[in-house]
């Protein structure tokens, strides 16, 4: 690529043709009945869900493919189509053609080429956050504390401290968080508010997986736990959880260097509504690369990627770690601590929180008549 033509550098981690393609089969199964509905009563868009039924964007996309390495402009036509036709690995293909390719093999101006290099490369990142968003902000919620649950006031303010995670596991629903973010605060004041109808869940009294704490908080014993209280929970109310059940995998299988995702709420001033003494939500999801070195036995450790904003990486304690085994994210630990140069984060196995809610489950069902 000539230098005056130098793209933006990409944030977000460009993967092989055959991992969008395999990964969009099973978005597109989910989520076609939702564009289908959407298109309602938009003939131009009907016409497009219509194509991309009929596979009109994978015959296009399979095209641009055989084009690779032969003749990129033939290649770009092809993938044009087929992301006109909503195939979205043909986005990803051509933020790849671009950045490979010039404007003379692509038969255009050094204008046009950088315009299109561009919109492909910020409609790719653009997906790439989308997927991310829509998979792994369910159930991640701010732990939240509050005298009196209700409408905020100066004699009743609702604040927050550290990060949790709504989970289904075994017919149970549950919120976990690290054990040292309910240090210092009474548990019985705890609120598990939901975003969308800013109503407050019934929770049974927390439990934590240790009866003392250990001298170092990094370990497996920072986990709490409070299980939601589903049948005195208001009729009709509906939340969003993580299906534990299937999706869970233990640290020790993740590969060196692999990519993980990890979601919390830092603090950040703008989380703070003075006037209203309630704390405004704006979630985190930090990205990064598994450590080749733990930070304590037991305890592994996310180099966290150049483009992330710093922030107050604590606020992120009891939130969700996840990495990608096939097409599907599987929750694979717990986030502990964060910060140092370069900044990481620290996260116990999920196999301990597994270990955990197994304990509980099974008192639970002891305990029922």
């Amino acid at each position: 690529m000539r230098p005056s033509l130098k793209l933006p550098q990409r944030v977000y981690h460009l993967e092989d043709p055959a991992a969008y393609q395999l990964r969009y089969e099973l978005i597109d199964e989910a989520t076609l009945p939702f564009l289908v509905a959407k298109a309602e009563g938009n003939e131009l868009l009907q016409f497009v869900v219509l194509g991309k039924q009929a596979g009109l964007g994978e015959d296009a996309y399979t095209k641009a493919m055989n084009w690779v390495g032969r003749s990129d402009r033939l290649a770009y036509n092809d993938f044009k189509n087929a992301a006109e036709w909503l195939h979205t690995p043909a986005i990803f293909e051509l933020d790849r053609l671009f950045s490979q390719s010039n404007a003379d093999e692509l038969v255009m101006s050094d204008e046009k080429f950088l315009e299109e290099a561009i919109y492909w490369r910020e409609l790719a990142e653009q997906a790439a956050w989308t997927e991310l968003e829509s998979a792994l902000l369910t159930g991640t919620r701010p732990v939240l504390w509050q005298s009196l649950p209700g409408r905020p006031c100066v004699h009743n303010a609702r604040f927050g401290k550290g990060s949790l995670f709504v989970v289904g596991y075994r017919e149970q629903q549950f919120a976990i968080t690290a054990k040292h973010v309910v240090d210092g605060v009474d548990p019985s004041i705890f609120r598990l508010l939901l975003p969308e109808s800013q109503r407050i869940l019934p929770v049974f009294p927390g439990r934590q997986a240790a009866d003392e704490s250990p001298g170092n908080r990094d370990d497996e014993s920072d986990i709490f736990a409070w299980r939601i209280d589903v049948d005195k929970a208001a009729p009709g109310i509906e939340w969003w959880s993580w299906a534990l059940d299937g999706l869970f995998r233990p640290a020790s299988d993740l590969a060196p260097g692999q990519r993980l995702y990890a979601v919390g709420y830092p603090y950040f001033e703008e989380n703070i509504d003075v006037d209203k003494f309630d704390i405004v939500e704006h979630p985190f999801l930090a990205s990064g690369q598994l450590a080749p070195k733990s930070l304590v036995e037991g305890v592994y450790s996310i180099t966290l990627d150049e483009h992330l904003p710093d922030v107050d990486l604590d606020g992120v304690s009891g939130g969700p770690v996840f990495a990608r085994f096939g097409e599907r994210f599987h929750y694979v630990g717990m986030c502990i601590r964060g910060g140092g140069t370069p900044p990481h984060l620290h996260f116990i196995s999920a196999e301990h929180v597994i270990e955990f809610l197994d304990r509980v489950v099974d008192s639970a069902f002891a305990a029922a008549p």
